[in-house]
């Protein structure tokens, strides 16, 4: 054994190194250049190295077990491990500051006042209600049972949009619950929604709103299973930075109606001059059906792809084909118009011959009407 350790020292002086420096390289000691080598479990060995008095040499030693040494490679395990874990600690408080930046972005919302309207039992008012939830989009985005649809294959931007079991939610909560989710855009929790449209609800008067609500409470329960929706990290990440803006912001800056009807219809429009009213009603019905789509002031919108465009549009469209357009969402020559003509059949055929014409009526005076500027749905 002696001599096999002779043998190491003599090699690595004869290659003009010291055996304390070849251990440094190794990991397996820090010491002084002339320091010896030991093994790392101790005990009686030999060491190479060169001295002044003497030249090289070898020497007996004894060492205790584990005197300050290392076993080979620790030092770089050890560091990989602590590289891991920055990474990992960085990594956790990134996605951590995210999540909690963006859940304080979707609770910054004022809510109004809780709606206190009465909620009509009457047959006429339920069926009214279904009426409104037809024609603004309800059956459409939550199945034609009121039973919740998943959008996972259809829309992947908040990474899982899923439109709850509507009938059983509205049974699970008060009016005052339901009239916030729908016109200001706040849901059960307090925290603004994400892809529910409110500001399509939002100028809806409180008797169409009642009405709704009575109706989504009468509506038989249909369950079926649902995911839990998802809101991805890039989603949360452009609430943070300001890019994306949520539900509830969307529906606090729907321009009020002209014709001050987000009350009550007909007693607005018996209390003295106003305008026309098919013009009223009209815009009534434009700004609580096609601002979903059209900008919240239904003169287009360049914010998403692809941009909708201006409805004054509408007045270069005879009455005969503006009813086909709408009921079918096909143009002109048999033009399919994209997203249009997807959500128009399960929605505007059920517009009664007296709304079509005052839709009608409200759109094509747009044609004289200035469009808004510094919009931030027409950047």
């Amino acid at each position: 054994g002696h001599a096999t350790e002779a043998n190491r020292a003599q090699r690595a002086i004869r290659h003009g190194l010291t055996v304390a420096s070849i251990s440094r390289a190794f990991g397996m000691y820090r010491g002084p250049e002339l320091g010896p080598m030991v093994e790392p479990w101790g005990g009686a060995g030999w060491v190479g190295a060169y001295r002044p008095d003497r030249g090289p040499c070898l020497s007996r030693f004894y060492a205790a077990p584990f005197p300050s040494l290392r076993w080979p490679g620790e030092g770089a395990l050890r560091n990989f491990a602590v590289f891991i874990g920055l990474i990992a600690a960085a990594l956790l408080l990134g996605f951590g500051g995210v999540y909690v930046l963006s859940e304080a972005r979707l609770s910054d919302v004022t809510r109004g006042p809780a709606f206190d309207h009465p909620l009509p039992e009457d047959a006429a008012s339920i069926e009214r209600g279904r009426h409104v939830a037809r024609t603004r989009g309800c059956f459409g985005c939550h199945g034609q049972q009121l039973e919740g649809k998943d959008f996972d294959e259809q829309w992947d931007w908040p990474a899982r949009a899923v439109a709850p079991n509507l009938a059983l939610y509205a049974r699970a909560h008060d009016a005052a619950t339901l009239e916030a989710a729908i016109r200001q855009g706040i849901g059960a929790d307090g925290k603004s929604l994400t892809a529910m449209p409110s500001y399509n609800f939002a100028r809806l008067s409180d008797e169409d709103a009642a009405a709704l609500i009575a109706f989504l409470k009468s509506a038989p329960v249909v369950e079926i299973d649902l995911p839990k929706p998802k809101l991805g990290w890039g989603v949360r990440w452009t609430y943070i930075t300001g890019e994306e803006k949520h539900m509830a912001y969307w529906a606090g800056k729907v321009p009020a109606l002209r014709a001050g009807l987000a009350a009550d219809l007909a007693a607005d429009l018996a209390a003295g001059p106003s305008p026309d009213p098919s013009w009223a009603r009209g815009e009534y019905l434009a700004m609580t059906m096609c601002n979903e789509c059209h900008g919240l002031d239904v003169r287009g919108q360049t914010l998403f792809p692809p941009p909708t465009p201006d409805l004054a549009m509408v007045a270069a469209i005879a009455r005969e084909d503006f009813e086909t357009l709408i009921e079918t969402g096909v143009g002109a020559g048999g033009r399919r118009l994209g997203l249009m003509s997807l959500v128009a059949p399960d929605r505007y055929p059920f517009l009664s011959e007296q709304e079509v014409d005052d839709l009608y009526a409200y759109l094509s005076s747009l044609v004289n009407e200035p469009v808004a500027e510094d919009v931030f749905w027409r950047p």
